[in-house]
């Protein structure tokens, strides 16, 4: 549209710009030729006055050529006559002042030159159809004066009397006079068109880059607005992102990418649903900006009552004007109700699969521009990975919850229920035996009863040691290590003892495992050795990481177990091959328990920093 309208003004504009310059050139040349006539026209004219005066000679002529000096003197100083009336006005007075020549002085004279300027300088400061038009005037006053030279009437007007005056001379002159006034005018008429043609290209040429410069500022103005609407919308889809990803609680995801999408599209409230796949129903998560009746009414909705019989894209937003689009019923009397004028419904989308939606609206009519629609689709699909996500967590979260408590049910039936049960057991057997009058007997059996139920309270201080936070992401290794001596070790009775040489320095991933395998090499003291004594020791070195743990209790037989794998030694080693460490177990019966690992400091590099 814009590039039409400057093409259509172009030639106007251009047309007017041509015709402004070339008046004021000639008029400016005009007043140049009258200026240079006056000034150099006063001795020409006033000297022969004056010697005729001298000599007592003054022929009428004279009085002309006076006459025609002061009417070039009044159109060089009243400017006010106006271009045409000056231009012809010189023309006249020049062509008088050719008559007198020619009467006076004949061809000895300047006529024939005034002949042949005056149609020159018509051309040049009137136009070509001037020119011709005192070209043929020039010869009409020649050819007037070669006829009066024919009948002889010119010879008694002449003061030189050596001028030929034979009508073949006057006629031989014409003749050449002729030619060169049609080759002259034609030339310089087709100087000036072709003078025009060149300021006309050359004012097309520059109108052609104001164009292209006022065009390039257009498009450079409209490509900064793009590219600031688009730096806009980036900067809120990276907000809504930075939002949504803080928190895997679904709810906490929905409140917060509701509140962003409703600053990004500036709308009054809205409704954050997610998606009951088994009711297909849209289910309440959090609401901004609408009352709470009927934040209440719409807190559960089929989703095809919602659509209004729309069909879902999960591409697209749907967009309703309320009054116009929503269909008649109970559910647009209460929209209409709470004042709102125009709603939309963003789909959350995972994986092409409707998740939930956002139901933004404003109480002041306006439309939605394809940008915010396709923002908006952006934000849905954002915002449903997200969601996904979170119901996802949620989903991890009950079936970790689940096993944990199926491994708590194993733990507590295989190992403090049986301790439990064996103290019930050696209870009846003690109450039994004394009844029966043995006391000794029965004080064993008492003994046996108290040792069992020793062993069965440091289990179930272990598995309440495992129910807490784990402490190593928040303290680092030598404190989760501490932690778990003095909440089971030191409650069961044993002494502990925690040596550490140097500044610890490993990655996360390395402490995890060298804690995990330290972990069940103290819960094998706590379950088989029965130890009295336990240390750790932890030795950071430059070249390595050593960690120990030693027991006084009652050992095993190391082949063995080695070959067979029990105690929670393949365990151990797939946790020390995992960050390149080497695990060696020693152990004697009845001579305690040595487990120690060595980490090269190079494999720090394969877990993740801190």
């Amino acid at each position: 549209m814009i590039n039409r309208v400057h093409q259509s003004n172009a030639p106007v504009q251009n047309d007017v710009d041509l015709k402004a310059v070339s008046f004021e050139w000639r008029t400016r040349a005009l007043t140049i030729v009258l200026l240079v006539i006056a000034v150099t026209g006063l001795p020409a004219y006033l000297l022969p006055i004056a010697n005729a005066l001298q000599t007592g000679q003054l022929p009428p002529l004279l009085w002309i050529y006076l006459g025609v000096y002061l009417a070039i003197i009044g159109l060089t100083g009243w400017p006010r006559l106006g271009f045409h009336v000056r231009a012809w006005g010189l023309i006249l007075v020049a062509y008088t002042n050719a008559v007198a020549s020619f009467a006076r002085l004949g061809m000895a004279g300047s006529g024939r030159l005034y002949l042949i300027t005056v149609p020159i300088l018509a051309t040049i400061i009137i136009g070509a159809r001037a020119g011709f038009l005192t070209a043929a005037l020039s010869l009409v006053i020649y050819a007037a004066f070669a006829l009066l030279a024919q009948v002889g009437v010119l010879a008694n007007w002449l003061t030189v009397q050596t001028n030929p005056v034979s009508f073949a001379f006057w006629l031989e002159a014409g003749a050449a006079l002729a030619v060169f006034l049609i080759t002259v005018v034609g030339l310089l008429e087709q100087f000036q068109q072709l003078q025009v043609r060149t300021l006309a290209a050359k004012q097309q040429a520059s109108l052609e880059r104001q164009q292209a410069a006022a065009q390039l500022v257009e498009a450079y103005q409209t490509l900064e607005q793009r590219v600031t609407e688009r730096t806009q919308e980036l900067a809120a889809l990276n907000a809504i992102a930075a939002v949504v990803s803080r928190s895997l609680d679904l709810q906490e995801v929905m409140r917060a990418a509701l509140d962003q999408t409703l600053q990004v599209v500036g709308m009054d409230g809205g409704i954050a649903y997610q998606l009951d796949d088994a009711t297909q129903t849209l289910v309440l998560m959090a609401q901004q900006g609408l009352s709470e009746s009927f934040a209440q009414r719409m807190s559960h909705l089929p989703l095809q009552r919602a659509l209004a019989g729309q069909r879902v894209d999960v591409t697209q937003p749907i967009v309703f004007h309320v009054a116009r689009d929503y269909p008649d019923g109970d559910l647009k009397d209460v929209i209409l109700s709470e004042g709102l004028q125009l709603v939309v419904g963003v789909p959350l989308v995972a994986k092409d699969r409707l998740v939930g939606g956002l139901v933004i609206s404003t109480r002041t009519p306006r439309s939605l521009t394809p940008d915010e629609s396709a923002l908006l689709s952006a934000v849905g699909q954002q915002v449903g990975i997200a969601v996904e996500n979170a119901r996802l967590y949620e989903q991890a979260e009950q079936v970790a919850a689940v096993a944990e408590r199926s491994r708590l049910a194993r733990e507590l039936h295989d190992s403090v229920t049986q301790s439990l049960y064996s103290i019930t057991m050696y209870a009846e057997a003690a109450a039994r035996l004394l009844t029966m009058g043995k006391p000794i007997e029965g004080a064993a059996h008492l003994r046996e009863l108290r040792d069992t139920a020793q062993e069965a309270l440091r289990e179930m201080r272990l598995l309440i040691f495992e129910l807490r936070p784990f402490a190593l992401e928040q303290n680092g290794l030598m404190a989760a290590l501490q932690t778990r001596l003095d909440a089971v070790e030191v409650r069961g009775g044993a002494q502990v003892e925690l040596q550490v040489e140097g500044q610890e320095h490993l990655p996360r991933l390395v402490q995890e495992e060298l804690y995990h395998i330290a972990q069940e090499a103290l819960n094998n003291v706590l379950k088989h050795a029965k130890a009295q004594h336990v240390r750790i020791q932890v030795r950071f070195q430059d070249d390595r990481t050593c960690l120990e743990v030693c027991d006084d209790g009652l050992g095993f037989d190391a082949a063995r177990i080695t070959a067979t794998g029990g105690l929670g030694l393949r365990g151990m080693r797939e946790r020390a091959q995992r960050i390149g460490a080497a695990l060696n177990i020693e152990s004697t019966p009845n001579q305690g328990t040595r487990v120690s690992i060595q980490v090269p400091t190079l494999a720090h590099g394969n877990g993740a920093t801190t």
